[in-house]
């Protein structure tokens, strides 16, 4: 059985599951992939005349997941929601969560929970699916309609690396067939009312507004946009290019003047709060510059960035604790040593350390994140540095 037949067979099983389904809870991350994901899915419900409720979360941690369960709902969607976080389920609620992501996983998932991943069909890498494109082809099992959406899952297809090939191609196809997305040079574009933009360039500034805005529940406002065929969001892309653009200037400013050192790591601290107000995904992709810039780190080191995160989820509401954001990548000789086996993958020593001090961490092989409780930065450290170095 083919990789497509296999994800085929458990979209088909999950159809069925939904039919006894009366109210749903849809929870999605914050970029353009978890965004688009969760406006397919709200399609797919819409055919299925079934109730649902949407709630944004940029990362998956303990507390966030027991308030999530502590909502009534026949079943709980985490669409492109990384990490081992079923640690924090109720096990009496496995039979009605569904997973559908993207992201590799060092560990598996109970088999009570519905966990759809191309990894586990095993799909080669430049043709695995976002988890919007998997959503894509649950939307077209309940309607023939579904290429008129097509647009959305090529959105979410944005992040990926690769070209468009295999069944991310099939999905541009049909878009293209429906007419809401055409060739545009050697790209592809997405006309929506007036709207025409590359599509890469679309995820960007959409992952851009739901994540700078995170706070003002713009993930949810976005799927609002969608649903009414409009994307008006560059005034909100003028804004919040302004304020990354400084929050990036004054903390590579503060970088200057070094990292804290470790054996294997070397990591800095956001502790002026110019990231605070934004999702934290904003910065992880700070961290990510970070290291592109050479002169502020040791090439040898794994590079650490930690913040604070604010206590509040768009469609949950505030939290009781404190937690830290932490996100990890490489120099480019490390990312060497790491895909040749010298050096320790991201993905298992930031999973590992974070759920060694009571959070929850997810990535791949050369960068990963994680939240962990507000007090427990030290000994995340250290057991990280312990980890690095075996």
């Amino acid at each position: 059985m083919s990789a497509f037949d296999s994800l085929n067979r458990d979209l088909e099983d999950l159809i069925e599951y939904l039919k006894g389904v009366r109210k749903a809870l849809i929870v999605f991350s914050d970029d353009g992939d978890g965004v688009s994901s969760a406006y397919l899915l709200t399609k797919v419900l819409d055919e299925l005349n079934i109730d649902y409720r949407l709630m944004s979360l940029d990362k998956a941690f303990p507390e966030a997941i027991k308030e999530i369960f502590k909502t009534y709902f026949d079943c709980y969607f985490f669409l492109d929601i990384g990490g081992a976080f079923y640690h924090f389920i109720p096990r009496e609620s496995y039979n009605n969560v569904i997973v559908i992501d993207h992201h590799t996983l060092d560990v598996e998932f109970p088999g009570a929970i519905k966990y759809i991943n191309p990894f586990k069909y095993g799909f080669p890498d430049e043709e695995s699916p976002v988890s919007s494109v998997i959503t894509y082809f649950l939307l077209k099992k309940v309607t023939r309609e579904a290429p008129k959406d097509a647009w959305a899952a090529l959105i979410g297809f944005g992040e990926s690396p690769y070209n468009l090939k295999g069944i991310n191609w099939r999905v541009a196809y049909e878009g293209i067939i429906f007419g809401n997305v055409k060739r545009s040079g050697k790209s592809l574009s997405i006309y929506l009312k007036g709207l025409k933009r590359e599509f890469r360039s679309l995820y960007r500034d959409i992952t851009l507004v739901s994540s700078a805005g995170y706070f003002e529940d713009l993930p949810l406002e976005v799927i609002a946009m969608f649903r009414f065929g409009e994307l008006d969001i560059k005034e909100y892309v003028n804004r919040f290019r302004e304020i990354r653009l400084n929050a990036y200037s004054e903390m590579t400013r503060l970088l200057e003047e070094g990292m804290f050192v470790k054996e294997y790591i070397q990591w800095f601290e956001d502790y002026k709060g110019l990231f605070y107000d934004m999702g934290t995904r904003v910065f992880d992709s700070y961290v990510s510059y970070v290291s592109h810039q050479a002169r502020l780190y040791d090439k040898n080191r794994y590079i650490i960035g930690i913040s604070s995160r604010k206590p509040y989820i768009p469609g949950l509401g505030s939290l009781r604790s404190k937690w830290l954001n932490i996100a990890v990548r490489v120099s480019k000789k490390l990312e060497f040593r790491i895909l040749n086996g010298y050096s320790q993958p991201v993905s298992a020593l930031i999973e590992a350390a974070s759920y060694s001090v009571g959070g929850i961490g997810y990535g791949y092989q050369t960068n990963g994140s994680c939240i962990i409780p507000y007090d427990s930065k030290e000994e995340f450290l250290n057991i990280f540095n312990e980890l690095a170095g075996g």
